[in-house]
């Protein structure tokens, strides 16, 4: 019984051995090149070149439903992170933005006791998703185009 045991255990120790040593082929990873600062696929640098210009409202859901009446608010990003925010039966209001670690675009309405609202970049579209008192609310922005400084300046950065 010893010897049967033994033999066993030397056989599995073999196929261990075998499979534990054996040449794994994955491929060189000499040619893979990482980017800390890239977020979906763009680094922080792109991100802020995308969302610098002009945004308005495109399409407003509310839980998912639409034909929701919206009014069009415009969105003025600038390269330097400052910006203002144009509501459409309002006046400008002072706003700043970052590229969060996630590469969303977070703004921080300055009027407005320092309140902000994170951006998503999907598909060309910036869209929010804030709770609301009439429910989940998914606000779409469109690009219209560049700042007004760089409608004087001759600047397209769409």
């Amino acid at each position: 019984m010893k010897k049967y045991l033994s033999m066993t255990a030397i056989l599995l120790a073999a196929c261990i051995c075998t499979v534990g040593c054996g040449k794994s082929d994955k491929g060189s990873t000499s040619s893979v090149k990482v980017s800390v600062e890239s977020v979906n696929n763009k680094t922080v640098e792109e991100l802020q070149e995308i969302y610098q210009g002009a945004w308005e409202t495109s399409v407003v859901f509310v839980d998912n439903h639409d034909g929701i009446a919206f009014d069009i608010d415009k969105y003025e990003l600038e390269k330097d992170g400052s910006g203002s925010f144009m509501p459409q039966n309002g006046k400008k209001e002072l706003l700043s933005w970052t590229v969060t670690p996630d590469g969303n675009l977070q703004v921080l309405f300055e009027e407005k006791g320092e309140k902000s609202i994170e951006f998503e970049y999907v598909s060309g579209n910036l869209v929010s998703l804030v709770q609301e008192d009439r429910g989940m609310v998914e606000t779409h922005l469109i690009k219209t185009g560049g700042t007004e400084l760089d409608k004087k300046t001759g600047n397209d950065l769409t």
